[in-house]
């Protein structure tokens, strides 16, 4: 048997959630295939890191194409009419129009449906183009989490008798309480953080619902005397001029650490060093940095509306992410309240347990190989 997988959303560099889940869920089926699978991983460009460590019986496939875009459309279709494998992989929603009749795709979600604002109108297009050509005419859909499912069911009802539910997990090597005070202190003098901090990850857009973390940490600045740090994508998403005007206005802005990009190594350093992890998005296909967060022991709040709950269970405070004084008054609550915070610590450092990439990499390739079909249970 031949398997071709997309890598090139793994391969890229700078990864946010759906190249971390290419990124990780490759690695672990490098362990779980067996030697009698010939693998190749398709890429734009030759394979880079640890993604290029490979196994005997697996190889890599550079397919130029000088375009910006439309690789995945023309290229990876050439590739698939002249030497196509027995099942193809995509970990992304968008296969190629011309694909072979095995093809296993990923819909991670459908926010484009939910918040087209933070979309260009050639993204919402490509998005939904995607989305509903992956539901008519792949043999298998692989999903993040039972909210994801209904979401995709309800507006592409093709995908009905093909999704199956694979929740995700987290880097259990990188993301874990470390013990070395120095490295923290390292880190927060690096980022200026000299006060205790509240900690977020995600682009500054409203879709995150940056504007509301603005606006409830001004309100706890005034109880506690706190910092901001914001990481996320350099690229601001939209509504950013509405964040931005709120910084500038925040009384407290000189509190607010934005500092874009930060290099993975450091991300659970600072979240092992942060007060809590704020996470109250308005729309979430998994979540991932929920359980990041909870592997370094640091109290999540978070959303209580899509796939966050699913994720986060009873160990991390729920919130409505509409709500600007619920969010300060459980902020400061997870602040002032010592016996409530760590209790929310010890949940989440078992919730966490229950998250593995193996686990979500055995299950992907019992899809892919056809010997899992249509669990529409969220199996946690």
């Amino acid at each position: 048997m031949k398997i071709g997988i997309d890598a090139s959303r793994a391969n890229r560099d700078q990864k946010t959630g759906v190249e971390w889940y290419a990124f990780l869920l490759i690695q672990e089926l490098k362990n779980i295939i067996p030697s009698d699978v010939e693998v190749i991983l398709y890429s734009r460009r030759p394979l880079a890191g640890k993604l290029a460590e490979l196994p005997s019986n697996w190889k890599e496939k550079v397919l130029v194409w000088p375009p910006k875009f439309l690789w995945t459309q023309v290229r990876m279709s050439w590739e698939m009419i002249v030497q196509a494998p027995d099942v193809l992989f995509i970990p992304s929603h968008i296969i190629p129009i011309i694909h072979p009749k095995n093809t296993v795709v990923t819909m991670h979600d459908v926010a484009w449906k939910f918040f087209p604002e933070a979309y260009t109108w050639k993204g919402r297009t490509y998005h939904q183009f995607g989305a509903k050509f992956g539901a008519k005419y792949a043999s298998k859909i692989i999903t993040i989490s039972q909210s994801s499912a209904n979401d995709i069911i309800k507006y592409y009802p093709a995908a009905k008798d093909k999704i199956n539910i694979t929740p995700l997990a987290y880097d259990t090597k990188n993301y874990k309480i470390i013990e070395n005070d120095n490295l923290i202190s390292e880190a927060k003098a690096k980022y200026a953080l000299t006060k205790p901090y509240l900690m977020s990850i995600g682009r500054l857009e409203t879709k995150k619902n940056t504007d509301k973390i603005i606006l409830a940490f001004n309100e706890v600045k005034k109880q506690h005397d706190v910092q901001l740090l914001l990481v996320g994508q350099p690229r601001p998403g939209r509504g950013y001029e509405l964040i931005e005007k709120l910084i500038n206005e925040s009384p407290y802005k000189d509190d607010i650490k934005i500092p874009g990009w930060a290099p993975q190594d450091d991300i659970p350093v600072l979240m092992n060093g942060a007060k809590l992890f704020l996470f109250p998005s308005k729309y979430e296909g998994f979540g991932i940095p929920i359980l990041e967060a909870m592997a370094c022991g640091c109290p999540v709040i978070t959303s209580n509306i899509t796939a966050c709950p699913e994720v986060a269970g009873n160990a991390a405070v729920l919130i409505d992410p509409n709500n600007i004084d619920q969010i300060s008054r459980q902020l400061l609550k997870l602040i002032k309240d010592n016996d409530f915070r760590e209790e929310i610590i010890k949940r989440g450092l078992e919730k966490v347990g229950e998250f593995s990439w193996e686990k979500t990499a055995r299950e992907s390739w019992e899809i892919i190989q056809g010997k899992k079909n249509n669990d529409k249970n969220f199996p946690l």
